[in-house]
């Protein structure tokens, strides 16, 4: 099984990707050990298993519950959404998109969108983990019905984490368009708790060859700094080269993960 990442045409190596993960891992480990006086003995800067970083730091995430991670990050979610309100109004209704690319072999894009919704759209422990460990970034990811997905993650390279609502199915205001060449999507409107819509992702998939080709598409507003547009390219590098991967991987090939 092969997963390759291509950000404006270009394949990123996986090294650089774990780079860039372990640089936020570092980052989000000081907030924990802060916040939760957790000590995560695993994560250091001369920690050379990234996998067991990777799994410290979600372990620490999930000793807690949803609720508690929630209360922690209230101060710093509220500020940002009076900053994605202002960032959103001098943007006029225009966005800018964070594009990243993935191949996968040994999928077919249907196959795989089924097993995405899956993760997103229903709450489980295995669920709560294959979330929290794909990406430093993610607090939390939690399913309020059918096509409602709640999430608090820090994005691209904000100073501070964002709590939005994903409604997948709801396309009204997108701006990204829909390549009739990607048969298969998820897309979906972001709107923070009060119903102010922000923003958007159309993550697009096909099949290539023996497995899938993805376009995974974030609208942010236009005001946004290019860097942290730059920097979303390695978040959605990173969390879906992770999901791609352990959603293949046969020990979690079952219904709690691809109901």
């Amino acid at each position: 099984m092969s997963v390759q990442v291509y950000v404006n045409g270009d394949l990123i190596p996986v090294a650089d990707i774990e780079r860039w993960e372990r640089k936020r891992t570092l980052h989000v480990a000081r907030v924990l050990r802060r916040r939760l006086g957790e000590p995560l003995p695993e994560i250091s800067r001369d920690a050379a298993d990234l996998a067991a970083m990777r799994e410290a730091l979600a372990a620490a995430k999930l000793r807690v519950d949803a609720d508690r991670l929630r209360d922690m990050l209230r101060w710093q979610t509220t500020v940002s959404g009076w900053s994605t309100k202002l960032i959103n109004a001098v943007s006029l209704g225009k966005r800018k998109f964070s594009v990243t690319e993935i191949f996968v072999e040994g999928c077919s894009a249907a196959d795989m969108l089924d097993r995405y919704f899956g993760l997103m759209l229903h709450n489980s422990p295995r669920n709560r983990r294959l979330g929290l460990a794909a990406c430093p970034d993610h607090y939390v990811l939690e399913s309020h019905g059918d096509t409602v997905q709640e999430v608090i993650e820090t994005t691209g390279g904000s100073p501070m984490p964002s709590r939005f609502f994903i409604y997948y199915g709801v396309e009204d205001g997108l701006q990204s368009p829909k390549d009739p060449l990607f048969p298969h999507q998820a897309a979906g409107v972001c709107c923070l708790a009060d119903g102010t819509a922000i923003g958007g992702v159309r993550h697009q998939l096909r099949d290539h060859g023996d497995g899938l080709h993805a376009r995974l598409t974030v609208e942010f507003p236009r005001a946004l700094l290019p860097f942290m547009i730059a920097q979303h390219r390695m978040h959605l590098a990173c969390e879906f080269f992770r999901w791609f991967t352990d959603l293949l991987d046969p020990a979690n090939l079952d219904r709690e993960v691809a109901a």
